[in-house]
């Protein structure tokens, strides 16, 4: 197995379909443990790209690791999520949520730009199934249980 350092762009930019095996533990990502600080760690690095700072050091969002499938020749490139689920499931949410704030303000060219992250485009074999970057388990949370949480009157 090969390790390689790649841009986190690079596999949601990537014409593929990303896939949750069944063993995978649930998705137990939390607001206080896993959310802030990974938007903290989105928004220094916003702040540092608009400031300008080329200097800033690379963000390590921490291993992943994707087994290569066999697919079909005519068929979208298959990846099983063997170590990342939190984080992809995470970021692919988060890209999605972000795509709706751009549409709502009237953001089309941006929104477009973050479906691209989640959809695959162009000539598919099953294009219904084949258009989701991450299988529908992955994109609905499968096994996520949100806690209730209270509310106050």
């Amino acid at each position: 197995m090969d390790a390689n350092a790649v841009a986190l762009l690079a596999i949601f930019e990537k014409k593929l379909r990303l896939e949750v095996p069944l063993f995978q533990r649930q998705y137990v990502w939390n607001e206080e443990q896993q959310w802030a600080p990974l938007w903290e760690d989105i928004s220094r690095k916003m702040g540092e790209y608009l400031e300008g700072r080329k200097d800033a050091p690379v963000h390590f969002l921490g291993a992943m690791v994707l087994d290569q499938k066999q697919t079909p020749t005519s068929h979208v490139e298959k990846r099983k999520v063997i170590d990342g689920q939190q984080r992809l499931t995470t970021l692919q949410v988060f890209l999605a949520a972000f795509r709706d704030f751009c549409r709502d303000n009237d953001c089309e060219k941006l929104a477009n730009e973050c479906e691209t992250f989640s959809l695959n485009k162009g000539a598919m074999a099953e294009p219904e199934e084949e258009k989701f970057k991450g299988t529908s388990d992955l994109l609905t949370l499968r096994t996520w249980h949100p806690q209730p949480t209270s509310v106050p009157l």
